[in-house]
């Protein structure tokens, strides 16, 4: 996906026309509607970022690998925002979909210790070893 990879190289113009093709395509394409939330979000633009991520997973909820992104990333906002009850949410939903990634026990650790709960993040630490 070449608006993935203009993510990766912080290219946001060049991820943005990327996208904004894709969704002319196709304005229910998950993946050019993921990417347009990260956009936002690299911007600086988290309400939009998170009310894209929040319409995805209505929209492609079948898509587990999609909601489990879009989850995750909703968590990393709610860390960003100052809501550490609402990122452990977000989080812990996203693990129950995919709990392959490190990132992910890391994550939702962190969350919950901001959510000053650090008996369940060592528990979830301790599972990830």
């Amino acid at each position: 996906n070449q608006a993935h990879a203009a993510l990766q190289n912080k290219d946001l113009i060049q991820a943005e026309r990327l996208v904004l093709l894709a969704l002319d395509r196709d304005p229910q394409f998950g993946e050019a509607l993921f990417n347009r939330a990260v956009i936002y979000s690299g911007r600086g633009e988290l309400d939009s970022a998170a009310a894209l991520y929040g319409a995805l997973i209505r929209s492609h909820a079948r898509d587990t690998a999609l909601v489990a992104m879009a989850l995750y990333n909703l968590g990393d906002i709610d860390l960003r925002s100052g809501a550490p009850g609402q990122a452990v949410d977000h989080l812990a939903r996203s693990f129950a979909l995919d709990s392959s990634r490190w990132e992910s026990y890391n994550n939702l650790g962190f969350a919950l210790v901001q959510a000053r709960r650090p008996a369940d993040a060592v528990a979830l630490l301790a599972r990830g070893t």
